[in-house]
């Protein structure tokens, strides 16, 4: 080997320690970085030179064959389940806590608390049934109550739009992540065409990865350009530089507003799985909309009960005539069908 030989495969060392030590030291400067992924040097031997005699080849040196980035695929699909678990655990403490600031449990303004002075209004009345004030006190007790339910109610209802809202603005928000994950997508083939890895386009597609997933489970699947395509259900919300995204859907079923999720522009359904929005719709499902029918069993029940113990006494004022309203869908229909709509069943009087 010539000297000058000797000399190449020194520098050729010298260069790729420089260089590795340039990555290390950018690795100690992003440490704190948001979203950094630590890099890696890979060397290689350059290829060997043929002696020209004996068939003997000798070694030139090293190689710096690129520059990566340390990834755990595994893990990060670990991570992100867990940014979704914590985001739909967060959605689920918001919501109960509004629920519970609204029903006002355990104070002198709860449900509970007005149920119970109501029945004593009633058993001191039973003792007492001549005593106007008594009466009038059941009344008022009665006024106070019913206007505590109806309040309620109006406070579930605003609390489901509220839901509402808060699903659209998550979707905007997913839209526009989405997006921004096609741009860099189309940013990140483009360079790795001509280049090694454009390792920080790729962190910051993590980062936006790592948002999506805040919301619902996603699976991500890299193609050889470089670009990804996101699935949520095994459909695409993003196909390379394409960002197809999502939308909310509002269906009437039977006088209910029914929110869903789809595909943008597409005939697709999705049910996300884990994450924020799973989490709202599910709340919005199994709890606003539950607690509404639980709430409007309760006042049935109680009305058909006050109204049966308010029938078998006697007014102060004898009356001969009653007279209500109570609304069926067919005017034909047998009013002793238990499908009519009719609260109590039909047991004598007349009907008009």
């Amino acid at each position: 080997m010539s000297l000058n030989g000797a000399l190449q495969i020194g520098r050729s060392g010298l260069m790729a320690s420089q260089t590795a030590l340039q990555v290390v030291g950018s690795n100690l400067t992003n440490a704190a970085t948001e979203g950094y992924t630590r890099r890696a040097v890979n060397l290689e031997s350059k290829r060997d030179q043929s002696l020209g005699y004996g068939g003997q080849f000798i070694g030139r040196g090293v190689n710096v064959a690129g520059i990566n980035r340390v990834v755990d695929e595994a893990l990060q699909a670990r991570i992100r389940t867990a940014l979704g678990d914590e985001a739909a655990a967060e959605a689920r403490r918001n919501f109960f806590s509004q629920l519970e600031a609204l029903q006002y449990e355990l104070s002198d303004n709860d449900i509970s608390s007005m149920l119970s002075e109501f029945f004593n209004g009633w058993s001191e009345l039973a003792n007492n049934p001549e005593d106007g004030a008594t009466r009038a006190i059941v009344v008022q007790q009665g006024v106070s109550i019913a206007s505590r339910i109806g309040s309620l109610r109006d406070d579930y209802e605003l609390l489901r739009e509220q839901i509402d809202l808060q699903i659209f603005n998550t979707v905007e928000s997913i839209n526009d992540t989405v997006e921004r994950i096609g741009r860099l997508n189309f940013e990140i083939a483009q360079m790795e065409v001509e280049s090694g890895e454009a390792a920080s386009l790729r962190d910051q597609r993590d980062v936006l990865i790592n948002e999506l997933s805040k919301h619902f489970a996603v699976d991500v699947i890299e193609m050889p350009s470089g670009s990804v395509n996101i699935l949520v259900n095994s459909l695409p919300i993003v196909l390379g530089p394409d960002a197809p995204g999502v939308e909310m859907r509002r269906r009437s079923d039977g006088g209910e507003v029914e929110v869903r999720l789809g595909i943008r522009g597409r005939g697709y359904d999705i049910i996300p799985q884990n994450g924020s929005l799973s989490a709202l719709l599910e709340t919005r499902e199994t709890g606003v909309n539950e607690a509404i029918e639980q709430l409007d069993f309760f006042a049935n029940a109680l009305i058909s009960e006050v109204n049966r113990v308010h029938a078998s006494g006697q007014a102060q004022i004898p009356s001969n005539r009653y007279e209500g309203s109570v609304r069926v869908f067919l005017p034909d229909e047998n009013l002793n069908f238990a499908d009519v709509g009719l609260p109590n069943r039909v047991e004598n009087g007349s009907f008009m």
